[in-house]
């Protein structure tokens, strides 16, 4: 990558890695976030997992899971050269797409339960170092309550019932989304 190509695609990461990160809040009225996972790869597409509970005039809830990805991958081969930048508009915007799934009531409550249930150290220390890998983020809660944890390829081993949490919860919604793919 030329330097100005390089520049160039060294702000569009920026914008969107701050569109995946910033995924936690909702600015929709009704709508609470119960909790937000963000993966982060070196070298792969990162994504920002949402449980959003939506309140009903009539005061009941239903939920949502809103899985977005920045296609990292496929904005990268729009810098391989500089012939091929130019094959793109000026202004190059982010590749984001994002899908919104209905979720079962039953399916929340229970995954809910589990994280009030689980009995993790608030802090552990740890003496990871690397350069390539990938970063997790949890956010429990809400913006007037809540906790995060974040780490680095591998929880350490007193927080790894948060990472098969994690794990199990992006497997359902994967399956989910794929489910729906085949359907439309």
């Amino acid at each position: 990558m030329e330097w100005e190509q390089l520049q160039e695609w060294s702000e569009l990461e920026s914008e969107a890695r701050a569109i995946i990160n910033n995924l936690y809040d909702s600015d929709k009225s009704g709508e609470q976030c119960l909790l937000c996972i963000i993966i982060e790869p070196a070298f792969d597409n990162p994504i920002n997992c949402r449980l959003v509970r939506k309140h009903t005039i009539q005061n009941n809830a239903s939920y949502v899971a809103v899985y977005t990805s920045w296609k990292h991958l496929e904005d990268l081969e729009k810098f391989r050269t500089p012939t091929e930048r130019l094959k793109y508009p000026e202004k190059l915007s982010p590749t984001i797409i994002s899908i919104q799934i209905d979720l079962e009531s039953i399916y929340v409550e229970q995954l809910m339960h589990q994280f009030e249930n689980i009995s993790i150290p608030s802090y552990v220390s740890n003496h990871s170092i690397g350069c390539d890998g990938v970063f997790y983020k949890l956010i429990l809660g809400d913006d007037f309550l809540n906790a995060s944890y974040q780490w680095w390829c591998e929880p350490p081993e007193k927080w790894q019932s948060l990472e098969k949490i994690v794990n199990d919860i992006l497997d359902y919604i994967r399956n989910k989304i794929d489910r729906q793919s085949m359907i439309s």
